[in-house]
Order: structure tokens, then sequence, then C-alpha cells
């Protein structure tokens, strides 16, 4: 008889040990053993119990989610057509990329209670990399479910290999982490980042329908002081903190996976590669606005 043994169970204390919580993991019995473990894993998780057990312990929501991020792209994409007349003028593509937009913003707002949570992840966590923080669990699954999305939509699109390498990425590594792995750090890309990037979009689904361009400045300008605070500078210092938290646990053998550790190091950096070299655009938009170099053709916006 298959047995799911407490991964909903959050009020377990899991402290810190030295392997990781039965409580975490799922036992399915005998049939346990027909997944062998690599020898990178510790002696009580298997593949199964990091790739599987996420989505049964929260299926609900990356269902749920995921059917509300379509909502929001169709349902804006035809609310548009039905009221907005410089909307319906556009190029059908630049139509679809306006709802895709408003799929990121509505993802910043449902993403911003992370960035509350990540305030109190730390004094709630301390040093246990494993130990499920119960309010994050819910926009965890969201923003899993919106970067599902992220991956559908940028292939189906024929998107540029950065904004796929970007949703690949942020899908595989934000799923991994729900393990749970990571959560007094995990908060505040999915939150802060997420938050920050909602200004960019708005002001350009403000240009696309020619609005009002003091409104359109203003959110570019607060975007691009939040793109330095929050992902340049505060990116670089949180992730290089998680890299050292997770290298010290794969170096003393505490940390659940080896192989898995270090995919989403790889990953969480090439992600921060992204984010110096999306900087740079940036940079060279704030140079345009104030008139100091002569504007450069952008064949491609999408989500940063």
């Amino acid at each position: 008889m298959v047995l799911l043994e407490v991964l909903l169970d959050v009020g377990v204390d899991a402290g810190r040990h030295q392997e990781v919580p039965h409580s975490l993991l799922i036992d399915f019995g005998p049939t346990r053993n027909m997944i062998a473990p690599f020898s990178a894993l510790r002696e009580n998780v298997t593949w199964y119990d990091i790739l599987a057990g996420p989505l049964l312990r929260d299926w609900q929501v990356l269902a749920a989610g995921l059917i509300f991020w379509f909502a929001v792209q169709y349902g804006s994409y035809y609310a548009m057509m039905r009221c907005s007349g410089p909307f319906r003028r556009l190029p059908e593509k630049e139509r679809w990329a306006w709802s895709h937009r408003a799929v990121a913003v509505a993802n910043g707002l449902v993403c911003s209670p992370s960035a509350y949570l990540w305030w109190f992840a730390a004094d709630t966590l301390g040093d246990d990399l494993y130990k499920m923080y119960e309010p994050y669990r819910i926009p965890h699954a969201l923003i899993v479910s919106y970067f599902f999305w992220d991956c559908l939509v940028c292939f189906a699109g024929g998107w540029s290999w950065l904004f796929k390498c970007h949703a690949i990425c942020s899908f595989t590594g934000t799923y991994m982490l729900a393990f749970p792995c990571s959560h007094r750090y995990v908060p505040y890309f999915t939150g802060c980042f997420e938050l920050s990037n909602a200004f960019i979009h708005v002001a350009e689904m403000i240009d696309a329908v020619d609005g009002p361009q003091t409104v359109s400045a203003v959110s570019k300008a607060i975007f691009a002081v939040l793109f330095f605070l929050i992902r340049v500078l505060g990116g670089t210092v949180i992730v290089i903190a998680w890299t050292n938290a997770m290298v010290s646990a794969m170096y003393h053998r505490t940390a659940h996976s080896d192989i898995c550790g270090a995919i989403m190091i790889i990953e969480v950096w090439l992600v921060m590669g992204l984010q110096y070299a999306w900087f740079g655009e940036v940079l060279r938009g704030v140079k345009e606005a104030l008139g100091i170099s002569s504007p450069k053709p952008i064949h491609e916006k999408r989500s940063q």
C-alpha cells in the first residue's frame, strides 16, 4: 500500500540534521526500492523524492496557477480587443506580446507577498536549508507554475535563446528548490525580483497603446532603480550567500543531493549572468532617456 508520508505536515520541526528529515520525504514502501538512489544522493533520498515530491504535494496549486496565467493571457487579449482601438491596430504578434506582459504584471502582484515573507524567513528558519517555510509554500508553487507557463510561451512564440534559457533555468531551479530547499533565500528571487519587473511591463504596455507617457516614464525610472538595487546589487549578495550555504552543505555531506545542488548553483548563476547582461540594456535605455546616446532599435522586448 502506497503511503505518502507527511508531505503536507509542515508542523514538524525538521531542525538541523545530518540527513534530510524523513518527514519531508515520500515513502512508497516496497516500490521505492525500484528507484535506486544515485551515489551523490543521501541515503534516504531518491530522485523520485526530489522530482515527484513537490508535484504530489502541491499539484492543485500548480494546476490552478497554470490555468490562472493562461486565463490572464487570453482574458487580457480579448478584453483589449473589445475596448481598445490602439490595441486592435497593433500587429497580432505585438498584441500577444502585450498580453504576455499582462501575465508578467499579474505575476509580480501575486508574488509580492514573497518579498514580504523574505524579511522573516531568516529569523524563522535560521541556517536550516531544508525546513519548510509554511507561509511561503503556496507562493512558491505559484511561481513554479508561472515559469512553466513562461517555458510554454517562450517555445511556442519562438523567442530568443536568452529568454528560453531564462525560462528553463527559472522553472527547473524553482521546482527543485520546492523539495523544500533554501526557503530562507528563495523568496528574495521569487518575490523581490518579480515585483521589480512589473514596472517595465506596465511602461511597455502603456507605450504600445499610446497611453500617458508621464506614467510610462515614471514606471521606467522606478524599474531602472529597482533593477539595480534588487537584481544586480541585492541579487549578487543573496546568490553569494546561498551558494556558500549550499556548497558548505555539499562539502559537509548534509545536502540532500550533490547533483541537484550543483545543477541549482549553475542555473542560479546563469540567471544572474542574464541580469548583468540585461542591466547593460537598462543603462543604455537610461542614457537614451537622458539624451546621452542615440536610440538603439530593440528587436525583441520581453520579460527580464
